[in-house]
């Protein structure tokens, strides 16, 4: 991630990730095919246009801080809201490397041994 903020490009890096935590999250919220929607923006190459800018904001970019560099004031309860969606994408990703885990613990006890 860009610890940059000077440019557009480095604004919505650091959005996507503020928001989403990746890039592949980012691209399944906004329903394009694969990441390169993005690069053209994140490399600066290409202006963010209005389009872009409704298709930002509608998946919970902060256009004005990408944009303009200038943030919105954040209400208590949105942080809280962001909080807890970060909390819920770790138990379930640390849920699904358990289940993962335990299937494969299953499948060595079954191949090992013969329960009597």
């Amino acid at each position: 991630m860009i610890d940059n903020n000077s440019t557009m490009g480095g604004r919505l890096e650091e959005e996507i990730f503020r928001v989403f935590g990746s890039l592949t999250k980012a691209t399944a919220a906004i329903g394009a095919k694969g990441a390169s929607y993005f690069r053209p923006y994140l490399s600066n190459t290409n202006r963010i246009g209005m389009t872009a800018r409704k298709r930002f904001a509608a998946i919970g970019l902060d256009v004005d801080y990408i944009v303009g560099g200038v943030r919105k004031p954040v209400k208590e309860e949105d942080e809280i809201t962001v909080e807890m969606w970060r909390k819920f994408d770790d138990i379930e990703f640390r849920l699904l490397q358990l289940v993962k885990d335990f299937q494969e613990l299953v499948a060595m006890a079954k191949h090992g041994r013969k329960r009597r």
